[in-house]
């Protein structure tokens, strides 16, 4: 007979050595890396302070074995529950599990945690539709919000993907190149690896990201400059873990556009890219992802290149293909 137990970690060390001591499991994501919870873990004061939650990780077991972690941040001031990182950056969230988990082992993890906190709200935001943690919930709940993704699948050559291009993009693309050789404009492409990645670099980077936030936030101040410098995961990551990568344009030396990715498997997720608007008109957003695309399938790992939320025109001038991620409520009153 199954037997299912629980236990809490409800404070920074007691989190700090579940991670240390965790296995190698199956990650549905690279937020769900254990070295990215743990890097989100060090960072975390700055976002409990704004968002005024505390950590709160769930181990489920089954006859005593540990089978799935659900990290959660959990509201001071009352029962709301949210997914560890839904509130921080992360692009996509999910709960780390077991390999060859059953549904029906899983499903009554959540089942089991609904019936032990009554009159707790979880929310579950950002969900991608291939988790398994998906599946589970639109089985007990319908979505409370549906936000569109864009992706684009590399499934041959550089050649085969630049002539599955709409003739508008295929155009724009030339237009773009055209454009530079009649203004005789530098461009450099570069790819690094995020290990690798100078300080330099990163400090354009932030600047760059903080111009381009300046243009549709308005009042960009001093604090915004301190978190992008020194809480933002999106750029603590870059030099902290091993699975980023940075792709970058320059136009007459001057940072034109940079991606900034995370590996995961056969796919690249982008939590970061910034265009510097000086630049619009030899489109270094299309540049940058048409370049950053021909070098992944010279290197032939990378199979999806997950431009994430937001549908900004130059994601679909490359060839985007819309894919979506799912919002989730679990509530039980007593």
């Amino acid at each position: 007979m199954k037997r299912i137990s629980y236990e809490i970690f409800s404070s920074v060390n007691s989190i700090s050595r579940l991670l240390d001591n965790f296995p190698s499991w199956h990650n549905a994501s690279p937020y769900q890396n254990i070295n990215y919870l743990k890097l989100a873990l060090r960072k975390h004061y700055f976002y409990s302070f704004i968002r005024m939650t505390r950590p709160f990780f769930i181990q489920f077991n089954m006859n005593g074995e540990a089978i799935m972690i659900l990290p959660l941040s959990k509201s001071i001031f009352n029962s709301r529950y949210f997914m560890f990182g839904d509130r921080a950056g992360f692009g996509y969230v999910d709960f780390i599990c077991r390999k060859n988990n059953s549904f029906l082992d899983i499903k009554a993890c959540f089942e089991m945690l609904t019936e032990e906190f009554p009159d707790s709200e979880f929310h579950f935001n950002r969900l991608k539709q291939d988790s398994l943690i998906y599946q589970i919930l639109k089985d007990m709940s319908d979505p409370t919000c549906v936000e569109d993704c864009v992706k684009i699948d590399l499934i041959d050559s550089y050649d085969y993907y630049f002539k599955s291009l709409s003739k508008n993009a295929r155009q724009n693309f030339r237009t773009a190149n055209n454009r530079i050789l009649k203004a005789s404009k530098e461009v450099s492409f570069y790819h690094i690896s995020g290990k690798d990645i100078s300080q330099d670099i990163l400090d354009q980077m932030i600047i760059l990201y903080l111009k381009r936030l300046r243009s549709y936030k308005k009042n960009v101040n001093f604090l915004d400059k301190i978190f992008y410098r020194n809480f933002d995961l999106g750029f603590s990551s870059i030099k902290n873990l091993n699975f980023t990568e940075v792709f970058l344009i320059y136009i007459d030396k001057k940072l034109a556009a940079f991606m900034l990715c995370l590996q995961n498997g056969n796919e690249l997720l982008v939590p970061r890219l910034a265009i510097d608007t000086a630049f619009s008109f030899y489109s270094p957003g299309v540049l940058l992802v048409n370049s950053a695309i021909k070098y992944i399938s010279e290197v032939g790992v990378i199979k999806t290149l997950d431009l994430m939320q937001g549908k900004e025109a130059y994601k679909f001038q490359a060839g985007g293909k819309i894919h979506q991620c799912y919002s989730f409520k679990l509530l039980k009153e007593s």
